[in-house]
Parts: C-alpha cells; structure tokens; sequence
C-alpha cells in the first residue's frame, strides 16, 4: 500500500457489500483505504458461488430490492461500475392465490385482492391510510387486525413481509411497511444484477484496487485500541502474523458483538449492540426444464404457509442455470417451530405448487441463523451508524439506516462514507 508517510489509511473491516461500497467511495476521494476481510472471498451475504452448474447466493437472491432506480444503484451509478440491473416485471410481484392470480404493477394493485366491491373498497381505504401514515406505533399485525377484516389483504400483506422484510407481519412495525410501500411507490419494485451479486462484488474490488485501495483477504481484525474517546490503532492477523497499523477511521461491517469485544483503552460502548435482533430465514434453490413462472417478478403464494416467495432468476438471466435449464429461489421466514420441521413444509408447498418440482432437483438448502442471519437488525431498527468513539462508524444490516436489505447496506454505506469524508478533511486542514 503506497501513501504518504503522514497519511494514515482508513481501515474498513469486513469485505462484504456494505465494506467494499464504503471503500469504493472512500477511494473516489482519494482517502487511502485498507479492507480487511477474514474470509478468502470477498462479499459475505452478497456474493455467489457455483454449485452444480448453477449459481447460488450465500445470502441474497441476486436481487436489489429496488432494482435500477433505488440507492444502491445509485450508487453503482455514481461509481461508474459496470453493472446492469434488469428490473422485474411484474414490479411488485405475482399474488398466487388457490383460485387466481393477480399481477402487481403498483402497490394500489393490492385492490384486486378484495372480493366484491364492497371488499374492494375496504382494500382501497386500507392501502390509502397506510400510503398516508405519518407516525404510528405497533405491529403491523395489530394494526391491521383493528382496522380490517379483509384476510386476502393480510396474507397479501404478510407475503410481502415476510419476503421483503425478513419478518412476518406479527413482527415487521407498521412504520418499517409503510416505509417500505412508500419505497416501493418512488423506487420501484425489484431488479436482478446481471451476472448475479458475485458481479457486483467483483466490480466493487476492481474499483477500489484500480484507485490506490488495498484488500486483504484472510486477515481478521482483532484489536481496536481507543485513545482519549478516539481510534488511534488496530491489530489484525494475517497470514500467520499479527500486524498493528495506526488510523483515525475504523467503518466496521462485522457483527457488533465480535467488535466490542476487541475494543480496549475505554469503557464499553452500550450502544454498540443495542436494538439487534436477528431476522433468521430458509432458502431452497431447485431446477426445472422450463421456466416454471414465466416472469422475472417475485412469485408470492398466498395460500401457502410455508413459502413466503419465489423468483426464478434465469428469466432475467438464463447465466445462472446450465443451458436449457432453469432456476428457481424459494424462501420463508425461519419459525420458532425448527429449520427441519419448516424445511419439510416447504417441501410440502413446493411440490404442490409445481407439479415440476422434485427433491432430487434441489440445489441448495440454506439456513440462515445464529451467527449467520438474514439480516442482523430489522428494517426501521439496529444500531447508531456512529459511535461514541470518534472515527469508528458502522455499515451493514445491522444499522438503523433507511430502507431494505441491500438498499439498507447502501444508505449506511453512502452515510459513513460522507462521515469519514468530512472527518478526514477536517484532520488534514
């Protein structure tokens, strides 16, 4: 790493979406930026990997939630990177009921799950309030329970939930689904990067080598020393050795527990890891010989209960299957009731789905729990992006930044990106 011998780098521990979109913008800047990523590969829960010809995400569903127009393509945009997002269509998705299904364009679309139109307007009232909503405390599952009886609306609501948000509507808050409606109505709905989240994961690394950046892959920080309330130093490993460097910025995307237990010359920050509560979740990746929904939308099975949706990627990207073959994504929320137990079930509802499906077809199931979740905080919840300690600023899911998932990555991203911006240029002058 060449810099100056007054200039420090910022050091961004983990390389995972949030980690290399945080350097990436650092290295547009000029700011000398180190990456240390524990594992050999780079990406965490937003990368890919080949299992028998087809390509499976560790942790994503090659998905953006708000596909070309929402802030991690923004972002992208504004790197320059070279990645193209196919938005999907229908853009809020397929609503599979047992009887019919209903295209979404637009979240007012939800209108067509009323039966009748008495029903219908009830619908209308619903979506109407909730576009309007201000401040509002509660579940989403209370909420809706007080103010109608429309079941075709909840499970069209829970659906949407438990896919987009990583929670049923008995956890999911009605601000984070408001806010997540709103997102939907000024964004839109989903998009699939082309070359699946491996791509943007290798446009990412190119980016931050080709403008002065480092990455060190193996190499796990295991120290932070703090010094009068700020960063002054960090210890990592790294091919067998142990290595100390000094800075003044530490972003960290690893789990907030792991990190504060390497901080040392200060009291605990509280705040560090207040307001996580892990979203845990299922995923099965299967086959079939033709494509199965026909669309590059999100599938929601209404009348199911243990799948809350499907995408088949290969409609937007037949690179993700072998030739002549398609791919097809199930997930649901992890229940308290057992992953064996939940996976039989979606077993279960897949076969009766899609007369198509087999267990031999299966490509991958993955569970996603413990150290390994969905996300680490919900949606409209988690951690501070800065901490008390100065020059130490979180990206991931596990921050308390706007919107979903990915996009969630990217504002919290962009946010301590601008902190150490200004911070830096602030030492310097």
């Amino acid at each position: 790493m060449t810099t100056r011998p007054d200039t420090k780098p910022a050091v961004i521990a983990g390389g995972g979406l949030g980690g290399l979109f945080t350097a990436a913008l650092l290295c547009q800047k000029g700011i000398p930026t180190l990456v240390l990523e524990r594992l050999s590969a780079l990406g965490g829960r937003f990368t890919s990997k080949h299992v028998k010809g087809f390509q499976i995400g560790t942790g994503a569903l090659h998905a953006l939630p708000h596909g070309s127009r929402g802030p991690a393509a923004q972002l992208i945009r504004q790197l320059g990177l070279h990645i193209e997002i196919a938005d999907c269509v229908p853009r809020c998705g397929v609503l599979r009921f047992r009887d019919r299904e209903i295209y979404a364009a637009d979240v007012m679309d939800a209108i067509k799950v009323g039966n009748g139109l008495l029903e219908q307007a009830e619908v209308v009232k619903i979506v109407t309030c909730l576009l309007r909503m201000k401040r509002c405390e509660g579940t989403l599952h209370d909420w809706f329970l007080a103010h109608s009886g429309c079941e075709n609306l909840y499970r069209a609501f829970n659906g949407l939930c438990a896919f987009a948000l990583g929670m049923s509507c008995r956890r999911v808050s009605v601000m984070a689904f408001v806010n997540f409606m709103k997102d939907v109505r000024r964004f839109g709905g989903p998009g699939l990067i082309r070359g699946g989240c491996k791509g943007l994961v290798h446009e990412l690394e190119r980016y931050v080598l080709c403008n002065g950046g480092t990455i060190l892959r193996e190499a796990a920080l295991t120290h932070v020393r703090v010094t009068r309330g700020k960063v002054s130093e960090i210890t990592f490993a790294v091919g067998g050795q142990t290595r100390s460097m000094p800075t003044d910025f530490l972003v960290s995307s690893i789990d907030p527990a792991s990190l504060r237990g390497m901080i040392d010359g200060e009291e605990p920050d509280e705040s560090l890891t207040h307001g996580l509560d892990p979203l845990y979740g299922i995923k099965v990746s299967f086959w079939s010989e033709r494509p199965l929904l026909g669309h590059s939308g999100v599938l929601f099975p209404l009348g199911w209960d243990n799948v809350s949706g499907v995408v088949e990627p290969t409609n937007a990207d037949p690179a993700f299957a072998p030739a002549g073959k398609s791919l097809l994504i199930a997930y649901h929320v992890l229940e308290s009731k057992g992953a064996n137990a939940q996976i039989e079930g979606m077993l279960s509802d897949l076969s009766e789905l899609f007369p198509e499906f087999a267990r031999e077809r299966i490509v991958a199931t993955q569970v996603y729990s413990g150290r390994y979740p969905v996300n680490w905080a919900p949606t409209g919840e988690g951690i501070a992006g800065n901490s008390q300690i100065r020059g130490l600023h979180f990206v991931g899911d596990a921050v308390n930044a706007p919107h979903t998932m990915a996009e969630r990555v990217a504002a919290s991203a962009q946010d301590a990106a601008v902190c150490v911006i200004r911070e830096y240029t602030e030492n310097r002058n």
